[in-house]
């Protein structure tokens, strides 16, 4: 190449210095003429390009050659700068992956899709690779959201005045809920006061609320006979919750629940209760775990303060078990008239908690309207009148 452009040089030179053709053979020579003009535009462009020592263009200068610039990397062999942030890329996606806790996930992820840009736009390939740099924009775009919003939530979970933070402490925290999905129940419940004398549910009537008593205490009566007192970290109408069994319409009230003094309570709604555990199931284990510990606690109180004897007090207790189960078995049944195969497993792990025999459930059934061959089918087949409650 170096010779040639050497002729091309001395092709201009010789085209200077050639004599003025005569008009006469301009005329005839005239594609002599272009085929100068042509060497001589050769020979500028050539003078004109710097030339290495080798004869060949300088190679290409800035930040993107760097990028591309392939060198020694111990263990990992040749690689430039811009394969080392495409590796990273995929090693912190499948970090990400194998991250079990939301934020540091979503923080890797973030941190594999910068590495993704670095590397989609400084490929190897000399340019930029738009569309997958552009989605991984949007991703980080979504993921930052996120991270802000879980930082938000913990900051906030971090002021829960001491009273709230107490009662996670006592209540919550030693079954596994955090602070965050504390804080939600919290927001999905009114926390208030109440005055001795106020009632929490009352016997044979409707009850659509679940209640956990802060401070303070109540009475829980059967037909006028006191059953047992209740205190601080223990739940009013819960009604199956500690076994799965979430009810959103109203459950029957089969005791008379009472404050004896000045008390302070956390009410649900059952309904947004039952739909918060539905989907959440952190909330939905930590919960379940807290009534199950109610009930072992009321379970070990056979007696009352009034001097009941423990005889007496155990058939009291037994009554008041079957009438709960009577009551959730009725809400089941009468929300769609079938139950389903889940509903059958939540009422067998009910029955084995409170010690409900076989012999009560169907006297229960037959209460309703109900055969235990209906109940094994899923619906009623047969006319049977329920008795009344």
């Amino acid at each position: 190449r170096a010779k040639a452009m050497h002729a091309l040089r001395r092709a201009a030179v010789m085209a200077s210095r050639s004599p003025p053709v005569p008009l006469a053979r301009r005329a005839s020579g005239s594609h002599c003429s272009r085929r100068q003009r042509w060497l001589s535009s050769a020979a500028e462009r050539a003078s004109s390009t710097p030339a290495t020592p080798e004869g060949m263009p300088p190679p290409p200068s800035g930040l993107g050659a760097w990028m591309r610039r392939r060198r020694p990397i111990p263990v990992l062999g040749q690689l430039s700068p811009s394969e080392v942030c495409g590796h990273a890329a995929f090693f912190l996606s499948g970090t990400a992956f194998l991250e079990p806790e939301i934020l540091q996930l979503r923080v890797l992820s973030v941190f594999a899709g910068g590495a993704t840009l670095v590397f989609t736009y400084f490929h190897p390939i000399g340019s930029p690779l738009w569309l997958p740099f552009r989605w991984n924009v949007v991703f980080m775009l979504i993921n930052s959201i996120y991270i802000y919003r879980i930082l938000s939530e913990r900051e906030h979970a971090d002021r829960l005045p001491p009273q709230a933070l107490e009662l996670w402490e006592r209540t919550f925290a030693p079954h596994g809920l955090s602070r965050v999905e504390f804080d939600r129940l919290l927001h999905m419940g009114t926390w208030t006061t109440l005055r001795q004398g106020v009632v929490l549910q009352e016997e044979g009537k409707p009850s659509n609320s679940v209640f956990l008593i802060v401070h303070g205490g109540a009475d829980v009566t059967s037909r006028g006979v006191p059953i047992r007192a209740l205190r601080e970290g223990q739940f009013v109408g819960d009604m199956g919750l500690s076994s799965g069994i979430h009810l959103r319409q109203p459950v029957m009230g089969v005791a008379h629940v009472q404050t004896n003094q000045q008390t302070t309570v956390l009410v649900w709604r059952r309904q947004l209760l039952s739909a918060a555990m539905a989907d959440r199931p952190p909330l939905r284990r930590a919960f379940t775990a807290a009534l199950t510990a109610d009930v072992v606690r009321k379970a070990q109180d056979r007696r009352s303060a009034t001097g009941l004897g423990a005889e007496d007090h155990a058939r009291l207790v037994d009554e008041l078990l079957r009438a709960r189960y009577a009551s959730i078995l009725r809400a089941i049944l009468s929300a769609s008239g079938e139950v389903s195969a889940e509903d059958k497993d939540q009422l067998r792990s009910y029955r084995r908690l409170y010690s409900i025999g076989d012999a009560a459930h169907q006297q229960v059934l037959g209460d309703l309207g109900w055969t235990e061959a209906d109940f094994d089918f899923g619906r009623r087949r047969t006319a049977r009148r329920p008795a009344p409650p």
